[in-house]
């Protein structure tokens, strides 16, 4: 896949979780009203954070280890531009801890994602190597 096509599946992955992501936490919010400029935050928040995801891409010039820290590093900045333009108040510890929470179950879906897609890949793979034995 080219680096076009990575670059908007991310964007539309990013979305689709960070719109998840909020809904799911306005349903256990006391503040109900959503604003405009809430649900275009949101978006480009996604947005970025997909994009971002293409830092995962650069295998052969950063570790993964160091992938995943600009990654976790970026995001964070993100979340906090965020909560800032839309003024959502959170205490350093608190705020940090659920940032980090959520970080860990989006990657820890993604992984199984893509861990599933490699095995699928690997017996089609498999099977056709059979058909041609």
């Amino acid at each position: 896949m080219d680096l076009a096509r990575k670059a908007i599946r991310g964007v539309l992955v990013g979305i689709a979780f960070s719109s998840s992501i909020y809904l799911i936490s306005k349903l256990f919010s006391k503040t109900l009203p959503i604003s405009k400029l809430e649900i275009f935050s949101v978006l480009l928040l996604g947005a970025f954070i997909g994009l971002f995801s293409l830092i995962f891409e650069m295998d052969e010039y950063l570790s993964f280890l160091a992938q995943l820290i600009i990654h976790f590093f970026l995001t964070a900045f993100t979340v906090f531009i965020y909560a800032y333009v839309n003024n959502v108040h959170v205490t350093l510890i608190g705020g940090s801890l659920g940032f980090i929470s959520i970080y860990i179950v989006v990657w820890l879906i993604v992984k199984s994602q893509i861990n599933h897609d490699i095995k699928e890949i690997n017996q089609k793979l498999s099977a056709k190597k059979n058909e041609d034995d």
